[in-house]
């Protein structure tokens, strides 16, 4: 792993540091090569730009303001992008997912390193819940696009 690090050119690494490289090391082998296999097998055929943009901006502007809790910051980002999935499928999902992970470095604080750490994080979360999500709904029966929602709560709650 250090000669990895060594060859992509950061040296001296201490704890810390070390710890973001190998964050970004799983991240970069892990989200990219995923996003590039579903936006290449999974892209659905219609596609209405203008709900995407809208999807988009919705996903950002849930993160950019998030409901405080006891101080705990909490988004509705999956109330978003449930709806985008539904009518779109997981590529287009995990675009929106990934969107929001971006935001999120906005209204996070500290410093660029953290924010960086976050950011990784954050974004291989979304994007192993968008996967985890997507095969629960493909097992209990789901189709991308169906407008039929009570053949799929049935199959929800096994009836």
């Amino acid at each position: 792993m250090y000669i990895l690090i060594e060859l992509v050119g950061v040296s001296g690494l201490s704890d810390k540091n070390w710890s973001t490289a190998s964050q970004f090391i799983i991240w970069f082998l892990i989200v990219p090569p995923g996003m590039f296999y579903f936006l290449s097998n999974q892209m659905p055929e219609e596609l209405n730009i203008s709900y995407l943009f809208l999807f988009i901006i919705f996903s950002m502007l849930t993160t950019l303001f998030p409901i405080k809790l006891k101080g705990d910051p909490i988004t509705l980002v999956m109330w978003v992008t449930i709806p985008a999935f539904l009518l779109y499928g997981i590529a287009i999902e995990m675009i929106i997912m990934q969107f929001a992970a971006i935001a999120i470095l906005f209204v996070s604080k500290g410093t660029i390193q953290n924010k960086i750490q976050r950011f990784l994080i954050n974004s291989l979360m979304m994007f192993l819940l968008s996967i985890v999500s997507a095969g629960a709904f493909y097992l209990v029966g789901g189709q991308v696009g169906s407008t039929d929602f009570w053949s799929l709560s049935y199959r929800g709650f096994g009836l």
